[in-house]
């Protein structure tokens, strides 16, 4: 298999992406204030204030992100017989449709009074407390419905989403272990899928991307075979619309993950969903072909990416493999002189180009390139390339594959400047 890793970029990608979750799982309660100094923290875990109309990042909120989710109606689980209890939880959850949160938290704090023994009325009175913000009252709640019903997975997720805007990751993981393992919670559902978007924001809070990783093979399971999980059309397009679990997001966790074959189903999927245009998918698709050691299919994807006339620096960086791979690296910079032609950014590629022909040796031509950047774009670090190709040799050792022009330039001896000036400063 090729070795084909953006380590720097791999990490960036996702210390950027875990805590966008915490914004777009539909939670604006949680982070209506911290958990209580009460409850047990670590130094390390110390809750963080966050506005709760607010994305972590700009722009990828969900479209219904300032609306509370509805209430679960669980009046089927109550006693039929218990007429008080029925009635008080009935006008909870009249209530809290009209917005009434405070007399829907009465109503219910009524029913669970009327039947001690069910944690349906209990769970809801928590669900409303958090809602209100009362963080502390809710907690409390809660817990009593977790001990009333072991297998209380919905109220153990509100509290893992809960305790993850409160940085609490460790608590929020036992929590949703504890979800999975419910007997009631049906794998075959929406909440299921739903559980593992939190646990995969989780981990990736934690940085533990294998296990996200397994999160993230079942979200691509409900984005390809939705009827699976009984997924509604709006729950489908929910999945597809969010960022976290898009197509892109979950092949590039796959991807980083080692999750090669399953990295490129999803950027297959990507690219239907695209109607087979160009763009960032072909890029995602070469790269995971290329650790496959499918190099022709590699070749054919990074080529309708450069399609877009986008040349970012990974994706020259994976021509330059490829080259490698197939013996063609004397006909590389033949191959960058095209791409600069049409290319959006033709200084960045001409500045690859002259990095590759000081590898190479070819300090006179390289000299010739860097000379044409200073001629229409005045690049600074052309400059350097410029007085690296008049008088270098390689050092030992190949330049980092994360460097750019200018860091890759100090892999040379260089003498720059006349044997006078030269003489002078010895």
């Amino acid at each position: 298999m090729k070795s084909f890793s953006f380590s720097r970029d791999a990490f960036r990608f996702v210390i950027l992406t875990a805590p966008v979750v915490w914004a777009l799982l539909f939670c604006p309660s949680a982070t209506a204030r911290p958990i209580s100094s009460d409850e047990p923290v670590g130094a390390a875990d110390e809750a963080k204030d966050a506005a709760p109309d607010e994305p972590v990042i700009e722009g990828l909120a969900e479209p219904d992100q300032k609306t509370p989710p509805a209430l679960k109606d669980e009046s089927d689980a109550l006693d039929p017989t218990n007429k008080e209890s029925l009635a008080w939880y009935m006008a909870g959850q009249k209530a809290m449709k009209q917005g009434e949160l405070q007399e829907a938290a009465n109503a219910f704090k009524k029913a669970a009074e009327a039947d001690p023994k069910s944690a349906v009325p209990v769970r809801a009175q928590a669900m409303v407390l958090f809602r209100m913000g009362n963080v502390e009252q809710g907690l409390a709640t809660a817990k009593k419905a977790m001990q009333l019903d072991p297998n209380d997975y919905e109220t153990r997720l509100e509290l893992a989403v809960l305790f993850g805007t409160n940085n609490r990751f460790g608590d929020s993981m036992a929590l949703l272990d504890e979800a999975l393992e419910s007997t009631t919670l049906k794998p075959q559902s929406f909440d299921f899928v739903h559980v593992h978007q939190v646990r995969a924001a989780v981990l990736l809070e934690m940085r533990n991307l294998a296990a996200a990783a397994d999160s993230y093979e079942v979200i691509l399971k409900s984005l390809e075979r939705p009827e699976d999980f009984n997924l509604t059309d709006r729950e489908h397009k929910t999945l597809l619309k969010s960022r976290l679990t898009s197509y892109e997001v979950t092949g590039r966790i796959l991807l980083e993950a080692g999750r090669v074959p399953k990295a490129i189903e999803a950027f297959e999927a990507l690219s239907r969903t695209e109607k087979d245009a160009p763009g960032e998918h072909n890029l995602l698709l070469a790269r995971a072909y290329f650790q496959q050691d499918k190099l022709p299919v590699c070749e054919e994807n990074l080529n309708r990416y450069f399609e877009t006339g986008r040349r970012s620096s990974e994706s020259l960086l994976l021509l330059r493999d490829l080259y490698e791979a197939t013996s063609r690296s004397d006909s590389l910079t033949t191959r960058l002189a095209e791409l600069s032609k049409d290319a959006s950014d033709v200084a960045a590629v001409k500045m690859f180009e002259g990095q590759i022909l000081l590898d190479q040796g070819k300090n006179s031509e390289a000299a010739e390139v860097y000379q044409s950047v200073l001629d229409t774009s005045g690049e600074a670090d052309a400059y350097l390339g410029a007085g690296a190709s008049r008088n270098c040799k390689p050092r030992s050792g190949r330049p980092d594959r994360d460097d750019q022009s200018s860091r890759a330039i100090s892999n040379y001896d260089c003498r720059v400047g006349s044997d006078d000036h030269q003489h002078h400063n010895r």
